[in-house]
């Protein structure tokens, strides 16, 4: 055998050798969410007005997920309280004339799960978002429009981020 035979079976048992053990840690590719079982439904969700562009986005998530929502919290298997969530926006950058031209958008999440519901609620778990909005300081109406488009999306990176941590609530 040559030389580079042994590196090309060294790298197919490291492979096999790494791939489970990603699997075991929690890994997904991206895109890839987790279900969570089915005994965590029904959920309810407090702590936000159901007009809520997150709520919305949560609940609607949830549901396509599979998991069933009530909102009489004595039904429920599972509470999912959002303590608080909170809207930034910081300055990045500026130009020479002191104008902005860069901001962070951070969508902040502060929440618990408690499973069973009269089971006794951990500490409070957080979760964030963040995104760069540039701002050239022409066309106001389109930065705005793509702030709310950075905004939603970001509502939907949270939301699949606190699935996938009910799915890891057993």
């Amino acid at each position: 055998m040559h030389y580079s035979d042994h590196l090309i079976i060294l790298r197919w048992l490291l492979l096999l050798v790494v791939l489970p053990g990603l699997a075991g840690c929690g890994f997904h590719p991206r895109g890839q969410e987790m279900t969570p079982p089915p005994q965590l439904s029904p959920v309810s969700v407090s702590g936000l007005a159901n007009h809520h562009p997150f709520y919305r986005e949560l609940t609607h998530q949830l549901e396509v997920s599979g998991v069933k929502l009530t909102t009489d919290e004595q039904a429920a298997s599972t509470l999912l309280k959002i303590h608080s969530q909170k809207t930034d926006r910081r300055v990045l950058s500026v130009n020479a004339r002191n104008n902005t031209v860069e901001y962070e958008i951070v969508e902040s999440l502060q929440y618990s799960i408690q499973r069973p519901p009269d089971a006794a609620g951990g500490e409070p778990l957080f979760l964030s978002t963040h995104r760069i909005l540039f701002n050239p300081g022409i066309q106001i109406l389109g930065r705005d429009r793509e702030e709310n488009l950075l905004r939603e999306d970001m509502y939907k990176q949270l939301a699949r981020l606190l699935i996938n941590q009910l799915a890891a609530v057993r």
